[in-house]
């Protein structure tokens, strides 16, 4: 219970540095995610070297969270470069609810299935001999940063360039 406890500001930064990043790309900024994310991978890295001796498995939550926080910081400041400007917004003006709702309903059953499928492979594995289930998780990351490294420039820069495109009434949607 203390470990999600103390995890839980790590969910707010994710959530706050993925959607710097989502703002970074859509601005064609690219290659500063990808940056923030190296830098606070490397940072995390070192802090688990430095602290695993000492406080044992929370040297995980403090270099996760210091990461998220490093990242969190670096995003701002690319941000900040780029011109933007932070203030405190409490207004809803011409703000359609509804759509995010749409969105996040679709995307919700989307999430809740792929749960169930990981917690059924998870549970399938779990009748293999022991340390199977941490090969498989370990070869599913690799392949999924493999997968993140190779087409995650790619994909950003293309579907960025396209709804610039689109949005600028340049080609049509067909």
């Amino acid at each position: 219970i203390n470990i999600f406890r103390y995890s839980t500001p790590i969910f707010l930064f994710s959530i706050i540095a993925s959607l710097i990043n989502t703002v970074l790309n859509a601005e064609k900024i690219y290659g500063r995610a990808e940056l923030t994310t190296f830098f606070s991978g490397v940072f995390s890295i070192l802090l688990v070297y430095s602290f695993a001796d000492k406080i044992g498995i929370y040297a995980l939550l403090l270099a996760l969270l210091n990461g998220k926080i490093l990242e969190f910081i670096l995003g701002v400041l690319f941000l900040k470069k780029a011109g933007f400007k932070f203030y405190l917004n409490g207004t809803k003006n011409k703000l359609n609810l509804n759509r995010i709702f749409n969105a996040y309903r679709f995307t919700s059953v989307y999430v809740g299935f792929t749960q169930i499928f990981e917690l059924l492979i998870n549970f399938s594995a779990s009748f293999l001999p022991v340390g199977t289930i941490s090969l498989y998780n370990y070869a599913n990351q690799l392949s999924t940063k493999a997968f993140t490294i190779l087409s995650g420039p790619f994909s950003n820069i293309f579907f960025t360039e396209c709804k610039h495109k689109i949005s600028k009434q340049r080609i049509d949607l067909k």
